[in-house]
């Protein structure tokens, strides 16, 4: 199976953090971003084949 990871937009909502990096590369723990946690996730539902949609 695949995971597929929506990457796109602007991420207008989330300004002033998304001014400078993508959102999915936020951290939301110190050196833990959104990304991270959604591979993670992924990764404990035995997916190990990933998508970046962007």
């Amino acid at each position: 199976m695949i995971g597929m990871v929506l990457c796109g937009g602007h991420g207008k909502r989330l300004r002033p953090f998304t001014s400078e990096m993508p959102k999915s590369l936020i951290e939301i723990k110190e050196g833990y971003t959104i990304l991270d946690n959604q591979l993670l996730r992924f990764l404990s539902a035995g997916i190990d084949n990933v998508v970046l949609l962007t």
